[in-house]
This record gives structure tokens, sequence and C-alpha cells, in this order.
């Protein structure tokens, strides 16, 4: 299905990714008392600029 879906990233990293993402949503979601890391913030920083790139190269 992989090959299907057609994106130019390795499957295993990019699942790696979504799931720190995922993580991240729990706290949030869960009212960590802590709030976001700066290293929160910056991977999701990271992953959503991935994500625009592969979308932009995919026009």
């Amino acid at each position: 299905m992989w090959r299907k879906v057609g994106l130019p990233l390795d499957r295993a990293t990019f699942v790696r990714e979504l799931d720190e993402v995922r993580q991240i949503r729990n706290d949030v979601m869960h009212f960590d008392p802590d709030g976001l890391s700066d290293e929160q913030r910056r991977r999701l920083k990271e992953l959503g600029e991935l994500m625009r790139r592969v979308v932009h190269d995919r026009r």
C-alpha cells in the first residue's frame, strides 16, 4: 500500500514521525500542565514543513 500512496519518504521513518506527533497530541489533549517543550515544538514544525514540501512537490 505504501507504494500506492507514492510519498517520496521512507515508510518506517514517516511512521515513527507520525507516532511522535501522536504522543505530542496526546499530551496537549490531556492538558499536560507543563505544556509543549521547545523540542516538541521543533519536531512539530519540522514535520509540518516536511509535509508542506511533499504536498507542494506533488503538484
